[in-house]
């Protein structure tokens, strides 16, 4: 089922050969040498190299717009007009001074330079959801500790929002085919017609919800706390060696931030 919340990618590149656990732990690294980094100009390095990642992965512009349009570009504008709007002023020179905004060029850079934080630790982590099915990314959250029982949830909660966008779907369009108009009415009576896709939608949930805890029980799930499983992740000497080179580029940058005293 191919919607909007399922962001995997097929392809056969290097990043999606990778082991699931190694770019998890890549991934993790690289947001908190975000996180870490407060100059703009080095934000805006590490986002060219984010791109760059991106580009690694062959994800198309159509695919890619889908997340950027609607979710990481309202968010860098909001964060850029609205931090210098209301932070107190810091440093100068003042840009702008009227009444009780005062608007200084610090505030306009700490601003952009939040924006392109957020911008570039959402990067890094679409580089692991493009490139890692939702199996492969909860067993490798099993490595790591996580219970099964609570893997089965996350990986439920992934499959279940494509299953409720095509049932809201049908619904909306049984509707309409039965006269339910959506579009022309008030905005109180649009209220009121959106009450029959919000019951049949409630419904249809209840039904699968109530199927998927009788598909466990009949396969006695949780019965052992020992689980087996058919696919495990395999971790080949390429991993290995890839996962010891992002541990020193961390170590490394974590030296040149606070041992040499580095500005980033």
């Amino acid at each position: 089922m191919a919607t909007r919340y399922d962001l995997y990618v097929r392809q056969n590149t290097p990043v999606h050969r990778l082991d699931a656990r190694v770019k998890l732990i890549g991934i993790s690294l690289g947001i908190i040498v975000a996180l870490l980094i407060s100059n703009l100009f080095w934000l805006l390095a590490y986002f060219v190299v984010s791109c760059f990642l991106i580009m690694l992965t062959r994800v198309s512009w159509e695919k890619l717009s889908h997340v950027v349009y609607p979710l990481m570009l309202p968010v860098t504008i909001m964060i850029s007009i609205l931090y210098p709007l209301t932070s107190p002023p810091v440093g100068q020179p003042v840009l702008l001074d009227f009444w009780i905004i005062k608007i200084t060029l610090p505030n306009v850079l700490t601003g952009l330079a939040m924006a392109v934080r957020i911008d570039t630790m959402t990067f890094v982590s679409y580089v692991l959801i493009f490139t890692t099915t939702q199996r492969d990314l909860v067993r490798a959250l099993e490595h790591f500790g996580l219970s099964y029982r609570y893997g089965l949830l996350i990986s439920s909660a992934f499959r279940y929002l494509p299953a409720f966008e095509d049932i809201i779907n049908k619904i909306t369009e049984a509707q309409k085919s039965r006269g339910l108009d959506l579009q022309k009415a008030g905005f109180m009576r649009r209220i009121r017609n959106y009450i029959p896709l919000l019951t049949s939608t409630m419904i249809t949930s209840l039904k699968l919800a109530d199927q998927l805890g009788i598909a466990l029980m009949s396969r006695a799930f949780g019965a052992s706390s020992k689980r087996t499983t058919l696919t495990d992740l395999k971790m080949r000497p390429i991993d290995g060696g890839i996962l010891g080179v992002l541990v020193l580029l961390f170590a490394a940058f974590l030296a040149a931030r606070f041992w040499l005293q580095v500005f980033l």
